[in-house]
């Protein structure tokens, strides 16, 4: 698990200056990269790799990074884990390879030299994203893992390319790559991240996950060749066989089993989130199965018993026997933390859960430097609110006469959030347990304006968003292209499945993905996510959806699975994970910070919209209302743009924002 960087200037300039550039983008990710620094430069200097070292198998420095091939021509940096990377060696071992390190690195350079860019990614089993040069070819070619799980950016001239994996990094190689995109912003705004393939930089891309791009770096001049998918997630769930029962159980938990037991391999301390939810719950069970010591686990608890819920995990942890511990935050413990977070990310990011995330990440390191994670398990197999929610009320639009969704819509409209809260406690007291469920007023919200939208794409889309209008002067009304795209393809007659296949292509690379690899990283703490293996989300795939969602049940066959280590009493409870009540610390203990940066000033820096923003930010501290969804955006990219210009400031290399 590392940083990794690559720099090719064919400019008239100094070879050395390159060399400083690359070492430029390598000190920006030394967070990602701890234990060692290298970087390969080619003969002439003009094409540069850098790496930032996280070692996790062989920490000797012979397996240290960027690395070339037995045969000379092949040079590697590479983010990540290929877990099958033992039985790849004896593969390859077989084919007369020698190998000098214990390292997976070594067997991954082999792998492509034996077999090319493409067959060797398909036999990889892990995350991943790594540039490979082929000097021969004159070729470079960049490769991101199936689902993205490992970040990757790069920026392209006809004279000059640079990758990493984080945008920081890229944009700090070259002033071309230095511009903020303000449609991306209105992007941001929208949906809490800058989706699909765009970055918040003008000119700097991700790689889409599951592709190879390639580059021809020959003749002084970078061209690129093209972009080719290796894997799709989409083809999987498009018309696959489908077994309209449960499934095999015992082939799902075998499937899983195997997961997790790859992930455990290492040679650093390893240890697992916890949040008491199904799926940290099953993946620990699994590992605690596997492992011939208690598995060391980590949760959030918060020292506020209104919101504390860390009881939940720690019942669990004792009923599996796990070495468990909580790290008992109060309000000034995370509030510390929230106006610097944004340093850790390279992109502005809305989620308000990258702080408990953060915060497990730092608690986690001081004991372990590998994490199992249970992210993974709702997009496979439908456990989103929004799977059940988004069908339901688009039937439910057709058939309720206008006149009554329009008393519904006053009902919600005239009253606060505390009164709509007293009216669900009301309600849930006699509501069976399993149907109840958290923050009712906002989702309440949610759905009620749902009810003004014609289909299930709308509803989709308004059930994904932050802000449902434009607030960035000058841009084009903010639209997610690859949601659009499927939408489209699915003719807005979205069913769960559908839906659940929209969060795998999109929320789920660039916002839970995200939040939790630039939260560990910035710790120095790999997080392994052992419910994304490829196996598990093609089993997934052939999977009926009426097998996943039983009678409002959802992620039918991971409770079964659970149900077979933990007691259905210590689970049956409403969906928890880690969280923070930040919505109530802005009316209080942040509010003189998010004043400080909601500025009139400052919101007109970056062409955001004042009157709606500070309208909100009204609404939220004296009207009763919780508008978080639209605060905390604003605040993130605010934040995060501060942030972005210290780093370029140290870097000495000048963020312009446009006009």
């Amino acid at each position: 698990m590392c940083g990794i960087v690559g720099r090719i200037d064919f400019r008239n300039i100094a070879p050395e200056q390159v060399v400083q550039t690359a070492r430029r983008m390598n000190q920006v990710l030394a967070h990602r990269g701890p234990d060692a620094n290298g970087l390969w430069r080619s003969q002439d200097s003009r094409i540069v790799f850098g790496h930032a070292r996280l070692s996790i198998f062989d920490s000797h420095s012979r397996a240290n990074q960027p690395m070339v091939s037995a045969c000379g021509n092949f040079v590697l940096v590479y983010n990540g884990e290929v877990y099958n990377f033992k039985s790849l060696r004896v593969e390859l071992e077989a084919l007369g390879n020698t190998f000098a390190t214990t390292s997976d690195t070594e067997v991954v350079l082999a792998a492509i030299a034996a077999w090319g860019v493409e067959a060797a990614a398909r036999k990889f089993v892990g995350m991943f994203a790594f540039g490979i040069l082929d000097q021969r070819r004159g070729v470079l070619s960049l490769v991101r893992d199936r689902l993205g799980i490992k970040p990757r950016a790069f920026f392209e001239a006809p004279d000059a390319l640079s990758f990493a994996s984080e945008v920081t990094a890229v944009s700090v190689s070259d002033s071309r790559a230095a511009t903020i995109d303000y449609q991306r912003v209105s992007e941001f705004m929208a949906f809490g991240y800058v989706p699909a393939n765009k970055t918040i930089v003008n000119s700097v891309k991700k790689v889409a996950p599951g592709t190879i791009e390639e580059f021809s770096c020959q003749d002084s001049k970078v061209r690129h060749v093209g972009t080719r998918t290796y894997y799709s997630a989409v083809d999987l769930f498009v018309s696959p066989e489908r077994e309209t029962s449960m499934g095999d159980l015992e082939a799902l938990e075998q499937c899983i089993t195997e997961a997790v037991d790859c992930r455990l391999v290492s040679d650093v301390p390893l240890g697992a989130f916890l949040s008491g939810g199904f799926d940290s719950t099953l993946v620990v069970a699994l590992a605690q199965r596997l492992s011939r010591q208690p598995v060391k686990t980590f949760s959030i608890g918060y020292k506020d018993a209104g919101f504390d819920e860390s009881q939940y995990a720690a019942s669990v942890a004792s009923h599996l026997g796990t070495e468990h511990s909580t790290c008992m935050l109060g309000a000034q413990d995370v509030i510390s933390v929230v106006p610097e977070i944004a340093r850790f990310y390279d992109e502005p990011f809305a989620d308000w859960s990258q702080v408990p995330t953060f915060m497990v990440s730092k608690f986690a390191r001081e004991h372990v430097t590998v994490c199992l994670s249970g992210d993974g398990g709702d997009e496979l197999f439908g456990g989103y609110n929004r799977h059940l929610q988004v069908p339901r009320m688009a039937r439910l639009r057709q058939r309720l006469p206008r006149p009554v969704i329009s008393l519904l819509q006053a009902f919600v409209e005239k009253r606060s959030d505390e009164q709509l809260e007293r009216f669900f406690d009301r309600l849930f007291r006699v509501m069976p347990k399993g149907l109840r469920f958290n923050q009712a007023s906002q989702k309440l919200r949610k759905l009620n304006s749902m009810l003004s939208l014609q289909d299930a794409g709308a509803m989709y889309t308004s059930a994904v968003t932050y802000w449902d209008s434009n607030i960035v002067e000058g841009t084009a009304e903010p639209s997610h292209g690859t949601v659009a795209c499927l939408i489209e393809r699915f003719g807005n007659e979205l069913g769960g499945e559908e839906i659940a296949l929209l969060d795998m292509v999109s929320y789920l690379p660039d916002d839970i993905l995200t939040k939790v690899d630039r939260a560990s990283m910035a710790n120095g703490l790999e997080a392994r996510v052992p419910l994304l293996d490829h196996r598990i989300l093609e089993y997934s795939a052939r999977l009926d959806w009426s097998a996943k969602i039983v009678s409002g049940s959802q992620k039918v066959p991971l409770r079964q699975l659970v149900y077979r280590h933990v007691p259905s009493a210590l689970m049956d409870r409403p969906k928890t994970g880690f969280d923070i009540p930040l919505h109530s610390w802005l009316r209080g203990e942040l509010r003189d910070w998010a004043e400080s940066v909601l500025g009139e000033t400052n919101l007109k820096r970056h062409n955001l919209l004042s009157a709606p923003i500070l309208d909100a930010w009204h609404r939220h501290n004296s009207a009763g209302r919780n508008e978080i969804r639209r605060i905390w955006p604003v605040l993130a990219f605010l934040a995060w743009y501060e942030s972005w210009q210290s780093a370029h400031a140290k870097s000495n290399t000048a963020l312009r924002v446009p006009g």
